[in-house]
């Protein structure tokens, strides 16, 4: 059987090698027109800072710049908002720019924010790219791919300042177009046009752009909604929804008309012969991610009633570590995380509410919910939309107040 199994996946891993070349130059085009504008913006914070992605859509003069991003990534009490750009060099090479940020509006209903750059490093003149937003939204079916700065990257890798500026990209296609009231930081129910897709964000790319296959933007990242089942659905405000935007705030933008007819994915994939060797690259992941699950469980830790199953580790602001053991039945109700002596997790954190979160373990993913707390809640240095339920692992790094947590399996 294991004979058998190798020679099959030798197989397919060789067809599919022969279909990459393709669909690799084609993100490879992709990437060299939208990197020069793409920047990863640090929010600093009292106590800590924020992460999130953003993108230029317009050139001022004395070389300052129009920069999108979401409301919810410059959001709270702001010391200071730098963007960086890597960038390729004049003179070959790469480069790293720099850039001081002021925001210029902020709309908690449509979590969109815009900010003004001016470069803080004069060393480098390079100038930057300019995203063009698409004037219509993109149709079901549509490939578009997102780029951004996912922070859980930077936490599983030691990199270099440099690597923190380099991009991810993922492609997909649109699930559906639609328009919703359950959207912005405020939940005040006001209609925003959103696009679902499957193109692969996670936190840190909140503001990054979604783009067609032209390289026009067609929306800004925002959200992940996380299924009962553990599938995911990734979301973004549309960008005619950012075109309404900027108009309203002064600035109205040409935007790019006309269909793209571009793929994302190379001819090869085309017809009967493509599916069926997708197909058998698919059963060959799932077989994989069988073993993986069997082997290593994840969450997967079922309710365990009383026992203990899960430590929450806690570094205070004095520095002081505290661990905390829940149970099943506790996580199933909601484990809530706060300055309350009454929570299931006490914080001595002046800064933290007194239910400032709630940890919840469902279908055996382990997920969490800021519950509007005074001065929010990060993840891996991404701040997280109050209300909203977002999945954590094992290596998520949490702020809270000037308190961090982490959250590790029992045996």
């Amino acid at each position: 059987m294991k004979p058998l199994f190798l020679r099959l996946l030798a197989t397919v891993l060789m067809l599919w090698t022969s279909l990459l070349p393709a669909t690799a130059e084609d993100l490879r085009r992709l990437a060299e027109a939208v990197n020069p504008g793409l920047g990863r913006v640090i929010v600093e914070k009292p106590g800590g800072f924020a992460l999130g992605t953003g993108f230029v859509v317009k050139a001022l003069e004395n070389d300052q710049y129009l920069f999108v991003t979401n409301a919810h990534v410059v959001a709270g009490k702001i010391e200071a908002i730098r963007v960086g750009f890597l960038l390729r060099g004049e003179l070959g090479g790469e480069v790293l720019a720099l850039f001081d940020a002021v925001a210029l509006a902020r709309s908690e209903k449509q979590d969109l924010a815009l900010l003004r750059l001016s470069r803080a490093d004069q060393q480098s003149q390079t100038a930057l790219g300019v995203l063009r937003l698409a004037g219509q939204d993109a149709g079901q079916g549509a490939s578009v791919a997102a780029f951004g700065f996912p922070g859980i990257a930077d936490a599983e890798n030691a990199i270099t300042e440099r690597e923190l500026f380099r991009s991810s990209l993922t492609s997909g296609v649109v699930s559906r177009t639609l328009e919703t009231t359950n959207w912005g930081i405020d939940q005040s129910h006001y209609p925003v046009q959103i696009i679902q897709h499957d193109a692969a964000i996670n936190t840190g790319n909140s503001g990054g752009p979604l783009v067609d296959t032209c390289g026009s933007v067609v929306g800004v990242n925002t959200s992940v909604v996380h299924g009962p089942s553990g599938r995911e659905v990734y979301q973004a405000s549309s960008s005619t929804e950012v075109l309404r935007f900027l108009s309203r705030e002064g600035y109205t933008l040409p935007a790019v008309t006309g269909s793209c007819s571009g793929a994302l994915v190379g001819p090869g994939l085309v017809g009967d012969q493509g599916l069926v060797i997708l197909s058998a690259v698919l059963i060959l992941a799932a077989a994989g991610a069988l073993l993986l699950i069997l082997r290593r469980g994840g969450w997967s830790v079922g309710r365990g009633g009383g026992r203990p199953i899960l430590a929450v580790s806690v570094i205070g602001p004095d520095g002081r570590g505290a661990l905390t053991r829940l149970d099943g039945r506790s996580l199933a109700r909601g484990a809530v995380v706060g300055r309350s002596s009454r929570a299931a997790v006490s914080l001595n954190d002046p800064k933290v509410s007194a239910r400032h979160l709630e940890l919840r373990l469902d279908n055996g993913a382990l997920y969490l919910r800021d519950l509007k707390s005074s001065n929010g809640t990060t993840i891996d240095g991404t701040p997280v939309m109050p209300g909203r339920a977002e999945r954590i692992s094992s290596k998520s790094v949490i702020g809270l107040g000037l308190s961090q947590i982490r959250i590790s399996k029992l045996d």
